[in-house]
C-alpha cells in the first residue's frame, strides 16, 4: 500500500518576471507542492500556441502577452496551472521624414537630402526621454551641413517610455548631395558624361570614362562614414574623352562614393566593393 502525504497535488506557477518588454526574457517556474512529492514529468504549453518544454523552470521571451500552462506529473497524479506574462511593446522609432518633399528614400533607415537644406528628425513618442547621439535630449533635432560639397551624417536616438519602463533604438544614415537638389549646381545619377563600370566589382577596380567634360576635374572617393579616401585631378580638353581606373582594391567589401566635380557639373556614384 502507497501512502500519500501532504494533501493533494497541486501547482501554482509564478513567473519571475510577470512583466517584460518585448525582446526580454523571463523564467517561468511550476513551484508544485503536495502529492507523493516527486514531481516526474511536466509538461509546458502557451496561448497563443507555440512554446513547449519538459523543464521545470523554463525561459522564455514571449513577443506578445501570452498565457503559459504547465501540467505536473508526480507518479500518481497530475495537476494542472497557469501563470500570464505580459509584455509592453516597444516605442516604435521611424526618424525618416515620410512627408517631406525634399526627401529621398534609399532605404528605411537612409535618405537623401540637398546640401543646402536643414532637416527636422523626430523621434516621435510624446511624453518619452529622449537621448541622441548628438548628446540632445530633445524629441527633435535639426540637421544640415555646409552646403560646399557632399557629406554623410548618421544620427541614432535611444526613445525610453517612462509609462511601461521600455527603450528602442532607432537610427538613420543622411546622404547630403547636390543629386537631390532642384536648384544650384546640377548633379544627376543619371547623367551619362560619367560612366563607371564594373559596379559592382569584386576587385576594387573601377574604370572611369568621363566625356562631354572639359577643364580641371575632381575626383573624390568617400567612405560611407564621408571621410575622404583618395583624390585626384584630371585636366580634359574640350572634346576629348577622358579614361583611367580607380584602384580600391585595398579598401575592403562595402560601397563608397565617387564625386566628380568641375566648373559645369558635381556627379555622385555609389561604388560597390564585393571581394570574395
Amino acid at each position: 500500500m502507497v501512502t500519500i502525504e501532504g494533501g493533494p497535488l497541486q501547482v501554482n506557477p509564478v513567473a519571475i518576471e510577470p512583466v517584460i518588454c518585448r525582446n526580454e526574457s523571463t523564467e517561468i517556474r511550476a513551484i508544485p507542492g503536495g502529492g507523493s512529492n516527486t514531481y516526474q514529468t511536466f509538461s509546458w504549453t502557451s496561448s497563443p500556441p507555440g512554446f513547449t518544454s519538459s523543464e521545470a523552470n523554463p525561459v522564455v521571451s514571449p513577443v506578445i502577452t501570452t498565457v503559459y500552462t504547465v501540467e505536473v506529473f508526480d507518479g500518481y497524479n497530475t495537476a494542472t496551472g497557469s501563470v500570464t506574462v505580459s509584455v509592453n511593446q516597444l516605442p516604435v522609432v521611424l526618424l525618416a521624414p515620410q512627408d517631406d518633399p525634399r526627401v529621398v528614400m534609399i532605404s528605411p533607415v537612409e535618405i537623401g537630402l540637398c546640401v543646402y537644406d536643414t532637416l527636422t528628425l523626430s523621434a516621435g513618442n510624446p511624453g518619452s526621454t529622449y537621448q541622441w547621439s548628438n548628446g540632445s535630449t530633445d524629441q527633435t533635432i535639426d540637421i544640415g551641413t555646409s552646403g560646399i560639397s557632399f557629406d554623410i551624417q548618421t544620427y541614432q536616438v535611444m526613445v525610453h517610455d517612462p509609462i511601461t519602463g521600455c527603450s528602442n533604438e532607432g537610427s538613420i544614415t543622411v546622404y547630403f548631395t547636390f543629386q537631390y537638389c532642384s536648384y544650384g549646381i546640377g548633379e544627376k545619377e543619371s547623367d551619362d558624361r560619367l560612366l563607371v563600370y564594373p559596379n559592382p566589382s569584386v576587385e576594387g577596380i573601377f574604370n572611369i570614362r568621363i566625356e562631354g567634360l572639359k577643364g580641371e576635374t575632381m575626383l573624390d572617393v568617400y567612405t560611407a562614414q564621408g571621410k575622404l579616401i583618395k583624390s585626384e585631378v584630371c585636366s580634359i580638353s574640350p572634346g576629348s574623352t577622358y579614361n583611367s581606373s580607380l584602384l580600391l582594391s585595398r579598401s575592403g567589401n562595402g560601397f563608397y562614393f565617387l564625386k566628380l566635380s568641375n566648373n559645369e557639373v558635381v556627379i555622385i556614384r555609389k561604388l560597390i566593393i564585393q571581394q570574395y
